[in-house]
């Protein structure tokens, strides 16, 4: 509820402090309907392959976990500018009919080690649990496809059906697993258990979800936090290399510099604390 007056305070915000939206209102509907959206052009597309050329030519770039190894947002800021500026900017501002804040932004590479690697983690069916007012944006600096690990998004209409369902089901497998109680130790099963009782779902009932493909870098994603989804489990040999935002409505009017400047500082956990929400 306190999220909800947040956004709701910030839309108060917005429409006092006169803001204009451009364009983009069709992808925002389609968010809005679906819980996500996928949409590019020319100069996102451009500033993406910039992007990736710049990545791909750097030695050393990512971490054993995926992530680039160096903070992105400053690396690649004026690329980011021009992509949020040519599109991504008036979308956000659509969706959320106020101004927003970009809590953070990573890079990170998906690839498959092996032939007999399972997926894990976030390449698993799963909802974000976080704050329902927040939204995920990917850019895919890569080509998408099913091959390479395109995201899988199932609707919101949906989604919130099997969460509802997973919610009861779950506390059901918790009472009697022979797991003990979750601790730090076995954390990990349990999460796996609640994402192998998702899919579950989706495979009896064969429900249906999104999954884009392009041949083009540049394709900007973007999708409710709880919608459930999954994605970057690849075929052997095959990659993916995208951008992740996490955004949130924001009742403080920044530039788009000044939002990415934010992104970059030191927050205390994936995403805003209720002491935080009036800073963001």
């Amino acid at each position: 509820l306190i999220y909800k007056l947040h956004h709701l305070n910030s839309q108060k915000s917005f429409l006092f402090k006169g803001f204009k939206i451009k364009k983009y209102y069709v992808n925002a509907n389609n968010f809005n309907n679906n819980g996500f959206t996928t949409f590019s052009n020319k100069r996102i597309q451009r500033n993406s392959e910039i992007i990736l050329s710049k990545i791909n030519s750097s030695k050393n770039q990512w971490c054993k976990d995926g992530n680039l190894n160096y903070e992105p947002t400053n690396e690649f800021k004026s690329e980011i500018m021009e992509i949020f500026n040519n599109g991504i900017d008036d979308f956000l501002k659509s969706v959320f009919k106020s101004d927003y804040c970009i809590f953070d932004h990573f890079i990170f590479k998906s690839d498959r080690k092996s032939v007999e690697q399972l997926p894990i983690n976030s390449q698993l069916w799963h909802a974000d649990g976080y704050p329902g007012i927040g939204l995920n944006l990917l850019i895919s600096h890569t080509p998408i496809n099913r091959s390479n690990g395109s995201i899988k998004i199932i609707k919101w209409k949906i989604s919130i059906k099997l969460l509802t369902k997973l919610f009861l089901d779950y506390k059901q497998f918790v009472r009697t697993t022979k797991l003990g109680s979750i601790n730090s130790g076995n954390r990990m099963e349990y999460r796996k258990a609640k994402c192998e009782i998702l899919k579950n779902y989706i495979e009896k009932q064969n429900i249906k979800y999104f999954q884009p493909e392009s041949d083009i870098s540049g394709t900007v994603i973007a999708f409710s936090n709880n919608c459930v989804h999954a994605g970057g489990y690849t075929d052997f040999g095959q990659e993916r290399i995208v951008s992740l935002f996490h955004i949130y409505p924001s009742a403080i009017k920044r530039t788009l510099e000044e939002k990415l400047n934010f992104c970059t500082t030191k927050k205390s956990g994936a995403y805003p604390k209720l002491r935080e929400l009036g800073r963001i």
